[in-house]
């Protein structure tokens, strides 16, 4: 079986990180480990975020039927997405929450993370 771990973080500095599981071509995620994250479903709000939601890819679709309410990705306006980059190995999101709040979060490397 082939195994990912994505490492998510929020500017805030609360992170968490995903294993995600591939058996029989299927991508599932296992169950976070906090770091810093509040709960399960807040990390993996986090890495919903950081994904491009229209795209659809493996991943971001793994990660986003994970979320126990799809609804709260209304919540959040992307304003800014960077694209996976093979150098960084991450991608990055800036979000705006209801409240006018800024957010940014990252999904994979997290090394050098400013």
């Amino acid at each position: 079986m082939l195994s990912l771990v994505l490492r998510i973080l929020k500017k805030n500095g609360r992170s968490c990180a995903i294993l995600i599981r591939l058996p029989k071509n299927q991508l599932t995620l296992g169950e976070p480990i906090l770091f810093s994250a509040k709960n399960a479903q807040d990390c993996i709000l986090a890495a919903a975020l950081a994904s491009k939601i229209e795209d659809r890819d493996a991943i971001d679709t793994a990660v986003i039927e994970a979320l126990k309410d799809q609804n709260t990705l209304k919540a959040y306006k992307q304003a800014k997405f960077v694209p996976f980059d093979p150098v960084s190995k991450r991608t990055e999101a800036t979000v705006t929450d209801s409240q006018g709040k800024n957010v940014v979060v990252a999904k994979g490397a997290t090394a050098g993370y400013r």
